[in-house]
């Protein structure tokens, strides 16, 4: 059996679902695999995170008819005006990108392929069959699907759970990395219950403490006189950093604070359009992606979560890590799970811009019991998710290369 294993996402852009990678790709060279990464923007920040041993392939992308021809093809029975859609609006890069993975698959065919993300799971299984080859595939969810297909701009996202229900179950595997997630998959797409695995994302606590004694080098995080808010993520859309500014801007009103948002995305013009109407210039930050977010993290006073979404909040269990007070969406997603329905951390409606600042002034006048929420992020970092990653794909067969069972790590 051949010792390596490709992994294919979107993009290393910094992301939860880019840091999941970075993760799986430690634990899987560390099981003595080959790890090779493949995606069409390979210059994003999460690449130096990456194992030096974990070997990253750019994909260059093609003319959109071809990507166009490959989606037509996972469902055919599309009407004309789908068609035409597909044929001449925009379209997934990674579609794009479908005869340089293909080929890459058919000269060098690993003995796994692990999709990560909507997009890249569908391009996976449409290269699979291009490539003609047998290998294992395992798609992966990390998103809610209803909300992607739902609020995306993007007419081919909106007919993502046709494509989903007509191609995932061609899939040796399919993980989801929350219940919530796993249950509007099975919901949106029509999959069968119990067809969908529960993995949640790999989380290295001790590599986050480590990682977290390390400070910033801002002078915001040089004192505790003005209290600290904290967001980390893609300035996206789904993100909702806008309402964290009119939070933001309500609190200004009552006390002194600070709040610094850590993430790079295409929504940055428009955040800071938003930051100078609202007059926040002297209280907001956004300094763009950090390899290390904990830092800021255990120098935060409290961390907030704004999302319209989430599928599993990996940001939420990092924060736990470092004893953080946390103020979140109650989004469809796994926030409510993770906070046990507000037993870790607040929740409050998605959108309410009030009810977060209320929230966050709430728990900067509560106590931090730090032991107690770092005892959480263990109950959710517990287990073995490269392990169970490897379980899916390889079921029954306990064989890593060079003779070591898949739960012996490398010496």
């Amino acid at each position: 059996m051949s010792r390596r294993i490709a992994i294919l996402l979107r993009s290393l852009e910094g992301g939860g679902m880019q840091r999941n990678v970075a993760e799986l790709a430690r634990g899987l060279v560390l099981r003595g695999w080959q790890v090779d990464v493949l995606a069409v923007d390979v210059e994003g920040g999460m690449r130096r995170q990456l194992p030096v041993a974990a070997r990253v392939h750019r994909l260059p992308v093609a003319r959109r008819a071809v990507g166009a021809r490959a989606l037509i093809e996972l469902l055919p029975d599309l009407d004309a005006r789908d068609r035409l859609r597909l044929r001449f609006g925009p379209l997934p890069g990674l579609f794009r990108a479908l005869p340089a993975l293909s080929d890459q698959l058919r000269k060098a065919p690993p003995a796994a392929l692990l999709a990560l993300g909507t997009q890249a799971n569908l391009a996976a299984l449409a290269a699979r069959r291009r490539a003609g080859r047998s290998f294992r595939l395992l798609v992966s969810e990390h998103n809610m699907l209803s909300s992607v297909a739902r609020n995306s701009r993007r007419h081919f996202r909106h007919l993502y759970p046709r494509f989903v229900q007509a191609a995932y179950p061609e899939a040796d595997a399919i993980i989801a990395v929350s219940r919530a997630v796993a249950r509007d998959l099975e919901v949106t797409a029509g999959l069968p219950p119990g067809r969908v695995t529960v993995i949640g994302n790999p989380i290295d606590l001790r590599r986050i403490r480590e990682l977290a004694r390390e400070p910033p080098g801002h002078p915001w995080t040089r004192s505790r006189e003005i209290p600290l808010l904290l967001a980390v993520g893609r300035l996206h859309w789904q993100k909702d950093f806008a309402t964290l500014l009119e939070a933001m801007a309500r609190l200004r009103v009552r006390r002194r604070v600070r709040l610094v948002i850590l993430g790079e995305g295409p929504e940055r013009p428009r955040l800071e359009r938003r930051c100078r109407r609202l007059g926040l210039a002297e209280e907001v930050r956004m300094p763009g992606f950090t390899s290390n977010p904990y830092g800021w993290m255990a120098r935060a006073s409290v961390f907030v979560l704004p999302s319209r979404s989430e599928g599993f909040g990996h940001v939420l269990v990092e924060a736990l890590a470092c004893g953080r007070p946390i103020v979140a969406t109650d989004c469809p997603g796994a926030p409510a799970e993770i906070l046990e329905g507000g037993r870790y951390g607040d929740l409050v409606p998605v959108g309410d811009a009030e009810a977060l600042a209320q929230a966050i002034e709430t728990a900067l006048d509560r106590p931090v019991d730090t032991e107690r929420l770092q005892k959480r992020a263990e109950v959710l970092a517990a287990g073995d998710p490269t392990e169970a990653y490897l379980a899916a794909l390889f079921p029954g067969d306990r064989h890593a290369p060079n003779g070591r069972c898949h739960g012996e790590a490398a010496a």
